[in-house]
């Protein structure tokens, strides 16, 4: 322990307190399965960081810190700032090599008063309908890649454990596929999560406002007149015996995320089911 940097240390315990932190948010919401953290070993640790950008130098092309004899050369996928304020840098490892993620501390964009606003319903039919009527096809990545799955799947048991050659071979796999019955691992491939991190993240970028709203009914619940219309998952269509609307299912659960949203004061919502 001793010979490791202080601020590399404390990037750890900071991921261990993230995680139980998650642990109890989930346990205290209920909304989805807990999920106790794991415990990470050797074989899995794949990743390292400073939590302060402390005892570090980067003066645009070499990376200095303690322990790295004459700098690690960086190759920048894109410039960075004037005068960046750097907070801290992540190393990750896959199997192409090395990554540094900088963190750097930018200021903080001004909220704007967006006149329009727009419902986002995300499903497995299609990825994402907007209350716009734009219809964003599911790429399904994954499940085009299944085949090539397989295969290095195979590869990957008859290698030795504990050998190069079998870290290699599962670094080469799709990696954070759902362990569960196909709808988790179409959940999985559409990359909800994902998407919605980069959406909420370039909205306050951009000035913008984002909201997640319940998506509980808002398949069910008629857009026009708010009755409750039960349907299966396998009925793609919204026909309300009420008011006569008949639109497609994924629309009307678009349009209540719109009116959701705006009723929490927002400008720009999602919501996910």
């Amino acid at each position: 322990m001793g010979a490791l940097p202080a601020n590399l240390q404390r990037w750890t315990l900071k991921r261990m307190d993230d995680a139980f932190q998650g642990f109890f948010r989930r346990v205290k919401t209920r909304s989805v399965k807990a999920g106790f953290p794991r415990f990470r070993g050797n074989g899995r640790w794949e990743a390292f960081g400073f939590a302060e950008f402390s005892g570090i130098q980067f003066d645009g092309r070499r990376l200095r810190f303690a322990g790295m004899p004459g700098g690690l050369k960086l190759h920048l996928h894109r410039s960075l700032p004037d005068c960046p304020n750097i907070r801290s840098c992540v190393f990750r490892r896959d199997g192409r090599g090395w990554r540094v993620c900088l963190q750097i501390a930018v200021a903080k964009a001004q909220k704007r008063s967006v006149a329009t606003a727009v419902g986002v319903d995300l499903g497995l039919t299609v990825f994402a309908f907007c209350s716009d009527n734009v219809v964003i096809p599911n790429p399904r990545i994954a499940q085009r890649a299944e085949k090539e799955l397989r295969r290095r799947q195979r590869a990957l048991s008859r290698c030795k454990r504990g050998s190069s050659r079998r870290h290699k071979v599962r670094a080469q796999k799709v990696s954070n596929l759902v362990r569960h019955p196909t709808p988790a691992r179409s959940i999985s491939d559409a990359s909800w999560s994902r998407f919605v991190s980069m959406l909420d993240y370039k909205a306050e970028k951009a000035g913008g406002h984002l909201i997640r709203v319940d998506p509980r009914n808002t398949s069910q619940k008629c857009s026009g007149c708010g009755e409750l219309v039960p349907k299966l998952l396998a009925v793609r269509t919204h026909a309300c015996p009420s008011c006569g609307l008949v639109i497609d299912r994924d629309h009307n659960a678009s349009l209540n995320i719109l009116r959701a949203g705006i009723g929490a004061g927002a400008l720009n919502m999602i919501g996910w089911r």
